[in-house]
């Protein structure tokens, strides 16, 4: 495999790993023409640089609310519009943070190595390197609060029951 190809596979995976913001986006699907066989009113394909659904409808994947089923490249849903955020991706590396360039940089050198000078040993360090970047990209990520609305009524409520204990 040429040199190319293992970043471009590393690259891919990578994304497919994290919600990595610095290579999120949004989109509204269209819906496709043919509903599915059963089980759900309609479905939507994914645009092609989709690596990763993070949330559909605001709803985010991995919440019990699922009202939703990725299936290939498509999306199974009941809901009538789909307004997707996903991580594409994006060769255009001046858009990653460090924690993405840090994690595609350690995978795809330990590829290198394993391919290459076929060091195991290496390949284990680097491979370790990688888990330790996507470790810490789960950390900064869970320190940086999602979307959270500023409600004007939240401060004089919190105002007023402070004042309150005084």
């Amino acid at each position: 495999r040429t040199v190319t190809a293992i970043y471009e596979q590393t690259l891919k995976q990578v994304a497919r790993e994290h919600d990595w913001k610095c290579i999120s986006t949004r989109a509204t699907l269209t819906e496709a023409d043919t509903t599915p066989t059963f089980g759900w009113a309609h479905s939507y394909p994914l645009p092609d640089a989709c690596m990763r659904v993070i949330a559909i409808n605001g709803i985010r994947r991995l919440s019990c609310e699922s009202f939703w089923k990725q299936e290939g490249a498509n999306i199974y849903t009941d809901a009538d519009t789909v307004e997707l955020e996903y991580v594409a991706y994006d060769e255009n590396y001046t858009k990653y943070d460090n924690l993405l360039i840090n994690a595609v940089t350690a995978l795809f050198a330990s590829r290198l190595v394993a391919q290459r000078r076929r060091d195991g040993n290496m390949a284990s360090a680097l491979l370790q390197e990688y888990n330790q970047a996507l470790s810490r990209a789960r950390t900064v990520d869970c320190t940086q609060k999602h979307d959270v609305k500023y409600d004007g009524r939240q401060n004089s409520l919190m105002e007023r029951s402070r004042r309150s204990f005084r």
